[in-house]
């Protein structure tokens, strides 16, 4: 039975060394190409990027929007409806809509509190703003309260011609 045992091992040991031999030979990624640029100047190909102005307006738990949606505003009578929905004993923020726009993003519904969203930057380039949006989430040793919540939050930004954009991240929150 011990002499199995080692047939057994040997032929593991054999099997490992062909398969980091093809690994090496055949499957190894190339490496990426470097580029150098100077010192605060983007490669060529790449479109250059600078921090996008935004202001949050408002955010909060109850919007009564049940769906993850962002929306866009660029109109006063269409932002009136859906701030009207989600703050209705406020008063609508100033905007200058011949100027600035606003962008309402709304989690959607969630089984408990804890949650939130937030603008966390936006970026320009050339043809697109990005709006980089974080959806947060308590954690499983977190103490929330059992109630229904819609989070939501609306940022100012100024008005553009660019593509706009999303992207969003999941970020849990630890309350340990």
């Amino acid at each position: 039975m011990h002499k199995d045992a080692g047939i057994i091992i040997a032929l593991c040991v054999i099997a490992a060394i062909i398969a980091a031999w093809a690994y090496v030979l055949w499957l190894k990624p190339e490496p990426m190409d470097v580029i150098d640029t100077p010192a605060g100047e983007a490669p060529a190909d790449v479109p250059a990027e600078t921090e996008g102005e935004f202001i949050t307006l408002a955010s909060g738990d109850h919007s009564g929007f049940d769906e993850r949606k962002n929306f866009l505003y660029s109109d006063e009578a269409e932002f009136e409806k859906v701030w009207s929905q989600a703050h209705p004993d406020d008063p609508m923020p100033d905007v200058d809509f011949d100027t600035e726009a606003v962008i309402a993003i709304f989690s959607g519904t969630r089984a408990s509190g804890g949650h939130a969203i937030k603008v966390e930057r936006v970026v320009d380039t050339e043809d697109t703003e990005t709006v980089y949006i974080v959806r947060s989430e308590p954690g499983p040793e977190c103490v929330v309260t059992q109630a229904i919540t819609t989070p939501f939050t609306f940022v100012k930004v100024p008005m553009t011609e660019r593509v706009m954009k999303s992207q969003e991240r999941v970020e849990t929150v630890s309350c340990s």
